[in-house]
């Protein structure tokens, strides 16, 4: 029979792995490292309990009773960041990163980056603020030919 012992940290530490850990000295109390707050959700700032939050780190917004980044910021692994300037969604913080572009900008999905215009050969959809290859916008209208061979 395997038992299991749960580690028990003071108020002023932080469970990290195996161990606990100090809280930084400006802290009074924390459940990771570099954070004051005793909020279960790294992206809240203030709680009134546990799983209670009352407000959202910077970059971050209340949506559905939990915390998640703005529009243009992308979750890192201690908040949220920016994406870069003409990205609107990404996945990290780089040029080559955006999953959508902001607008009077155009996602080139090979290289997953936003430009102002679309490159030689590509041609630009408005609505979706994507470059796209001819064969993939072309549609056509078999109704109007002719059967009659």
């Amino acid at each position: 029979m395997t038992s299991y012992c749960l580690i028990d940290c003071e108020i002023n530490e932080y469970l990290d792995g195996d161990g606990c850990q100090s809280c930084s000295l400006e802290c009074e109390s924390c459940r990771r490292e570099g954070d004051c707050s005793l909020c279960h959700d790294p992206l809240c700032a203030i709680c009134s309990s546990f799983d209670n939050c009352e407000a959202c780190a910077e970059g971050a917004h209340i949506r559905h009773k939990a915390c998640e980044c703005k529009k243009s910021f992308y979750r890192g692994s201690s908040g949220c960041y920016p994406c870069a300037d003409n990205c609107e969604m990404c996945t990290a913080g780089s040029d080559l990163d955006c999953t959508r572009c902001k607008p009077g900008y155009y996602l080139q999905y090979e290289s997953m980056t936003c430009d102002e215009h679309c490159p030689t050969g590509l041609i630009s959809n408005e609505e979706e603020r994507t470059c796209e290859h001819p064969l993939q916008v072309l549609t056509v209208d078999f109704t109007s030919f002719d059967h009659r061979w």
